[in-house]
């Protein structure tokens, strides 16, 4: 297969260490970390909870407690809501992508 050079603008260096930097370092950036890290934490807490449940019925009812939890939490911007939640939206249609018209 021929080798093709595309030509691409030059950044010096410090520039592009700047801007390396400036995301890895960006309250984004720390701000996506941390609800990484607390998801992570309450899905091992939720594994610890279900685990608890002594019999399979038990540990079927847990997983209904959770999953019920789970599907009443969403945050509301403007007219859409994020949610995990299936089923109908407020205003009529259904969530695509957890997210409400």
């Amino acid at each position: 297969m021929a080798r093709i050079v595309i030509p691409t603008d030059t950044i010096p260096y410090d520039q592009l260490k700047e801007e390396i930097d400036y995301w890895f370092n960006s309250e984004d950036r720390r701000n996506l970390a941390f609800l990484e890290a607390i998801c992570q934490a309450f899905q091992n807490r939720m594994r610890e909870y279900y685990k608890a449940g002594d019999t399979l019925t038990d540990r079927s009812q847990r997983l209904e407690e959770i999953r019920q939890a789970l599907v009443e939490i969403g945050f509301k911007r403007g007219e859409h809501t994020f949610t995990i939640a299936a089923g109908k939206c407020v205003g009529g249609g259904s969530p695509t992508g957890g997210v409400c018209p």
